[in-house]
């Protein structure tokens, strides 16, 4: 690791130059006006490598005058662990933003007396060798895993290549230097940002089970992470985590299925985040490099600095002849104006209002409340067998518009008798659909109960014991049991049952 010497003393008296002078007021003069200003501007690269793809990324994040960069890995993907290839790489780009080491230089740009470039490491980057991170970057701590802070937002550097010397487990000396360090600060937002996704959609890299450290309960804000070339903002018990992998790298595909609590996924086009903070509120915004310079929004999402105004419980759907009913619990609510039910043919949208409290007595919230309510929707005139997508949004009474995971279902002409298919996949890994249906001759709802054992016998998972209407119903099992704590590999049993019909299916969990 490159070491700092200082050696302006001589004879007991302390050697300033103009230059360092000059440096110092520079200094001051930075900090000053970060310190004054309200809003600070974050953009949020990953994956970018070396083309023209990479290119246009970088000039759209330019355009928005960012008052840092941070990356989220990969940033070197060649097979040199130069000083020069690393400039070829990432100061190409970005080497406006980059304050140089003494003994390093760029060809492509000078760099500001103070960084502002904040890298994670990637695997393509511990590839090529470490020791050209050290000698081109000049970096807080031990350079692999760090902090900063800049206005309202402290950020948190971690390294979740398995080849770091600390370990990426959540009990390693990183994971307790993250849990410690989310602990002691006072900053407004916390960000906690790396390279391997704890949580993804995608079909080539997908989760990282290693990485899903308990960031929520640790007290940070949202967790950025890259490696999957592509967009997705997921939902995970109300805590956001984001996949932004599209810097200029090949882009990937999704699953067929994708990761529970997932909001929002895109990989048509390469970009960006924006990231906006106050101490009031801070905005997560992706642009993709369509639609000229500044970029074309794909997604925005905002975290006020105050309780959420619902508490969301369930969200659930049940399929009938060409209609969709959604049902939605909620145990407490906080200034909630209403709800607003949004419709698409596609996961990633584009997504069209169906139904909202401004005009739907049923669908509005109840103030204040802290006891649970009931409501629901039935959207009809849909055609049977298609699948269609929903999303529902609460609106407090600031405006403020805040999206749950999306749900899907599919109408279907009612069934005759009952029927429990084999889920898929099997085996499976992060979890499983299992699809049954109900007959519903009379239009009447059929006691059911659909639970899963272990090979002991003993109960793990009760997904349901309710009268269920007539139909075809999908539910998506994560491998949990009814603590919601994920259960080890080996053989479950799913077992349909109703007054007149049982059923079972062997399944196959594989961690």
């Amino acid at each position: 690791m490159r070491e700092n010497h200082v050696s302006d003393a001589y004879k007991g008296h302390t050697i300033v130059s103009y230059t360092s002078l000059l440096i110092i007021v520079l200094l001051l003069t930075k900090t000053t006006q970060t310190c004054a200003q309200t809003t600070v501007r974050f953009a949020a690269v990953g994956d970018y490598g070396d083309n023209s793809n990479t290119q246009a990324v970088a000039d759209m994040i330019d355009s928005w005058n960012p008052d840092v960069v941070i990356t989220l890995g990969d940033n070197n993907y060649s097979n040199n662990s130069s000083v020069y290839a690393w400039d070829d790489e990432v100061g190409q780009y970005y080497g406006k933003f980059i304050h140089y080491p003494t003994g390093s230089t760029s060809l492509y740009a000078p760099g500001p007396v103070i960084n502002q470039f904040f890298p994670a490491l990637g695997n393509h980057d511990w590839d090529v060798g470490i020791n050209g991170w050290y000698d081109y970057f000049e970096l807080p701590g031990n350079e692999r895993y760090y902090e900063f802070i800049q206005g309202p937002v402290h950020f948190f550097v971690i390294d979740s290549d398995s080849r770091e010397p600390d370990e990426i487990t959540e009990t390693s000396t990183q994971g307790q230097w993250l849990q410690t360090q989310l602990a002691s600060s006072t900053s407004s937002w916390k960000i906690v940002y790396f390279h391997h996704p704890p949580f993804s959609s995608s079909s080539s890299h997908g989760n990282t089970p290693e990485l899903q450290w308990p960031f929520q309960s640790w007290d940070a804000t949202a967790v950025l992470a890259g490696h999957d070339h592509l967009y997705e903002r997921i939902l995970k018990n109300g805590f956001p985590y984001f996949v932004n992998g599209a810097g200029g790298r090949s882009l990937y595909d999704f699953n067929s299925i994708p990761e529970p609590g997932s909001m929002v996924r895109y990989n048509s086009n390469y970009g960006a985040m924006l990231i906006e903070a106050n101490t009031e509120s801070i905005t997560f915004q992706f642009y993709s490099i369509s639609g000229g310079s500044g970029g074309i929004l794909i997604d925005t999402y905002t975290l006020n600095d105050e309780p959420l105004p619902v508490n969301l419980s369930s969200f659930n759907s049940e399929s009938g002849n060409g209609t969709v009913t959604l049902c939605w619990i909620t145990q407490s609510e906080i200034n909630n104006l209403g709800f607003i039910l949004e419709r698409a043919l596609s996961s990633i949208g584009p997504f069209q209002e169906i139904s909202s409290y401004e005009y739907n007595e049923e669908l509005k919230g109840q103030g204040n409340s802290s006891v649970s309510t009931e409501y629901f929707y039935t959207d009809r005139n849909l055609e049977n067998g298609n699948t269609y997508f929903y999303r529902l949004a609460d609106v407090n009474i600031r405006g403020v518009k805040e999206y749950h995971p999306l749900i899907n279902a599919i109408p279907q002409q009612l069934a005759k008798e009952f029927a429990l298919y084999t889920n898929y996949p099997n085996p499976f890994n992060q979890g499983t659909m299992i699809t049954f249906e109900i007959p519903d001759v009379t239009s009447e709802k059929s006691q059911v109960e659909l639970v899963i054992y272990n090979n002991l016998g003993e109960v793990v998972r009760r997904l349901a014991k309710e009268p269920i209407v007539g139909g075809i119903h999908k539910i998506f099992w994560q491998g949990d049991n009814d603590q919601r704590v994920f259960v080890s590999s080996g053989v479950y049993f799913l077992k349909l049952k109703s007054d007149s019909f049982v059923q079972t299916q062997k399944m196959v969990l594989l961690r």
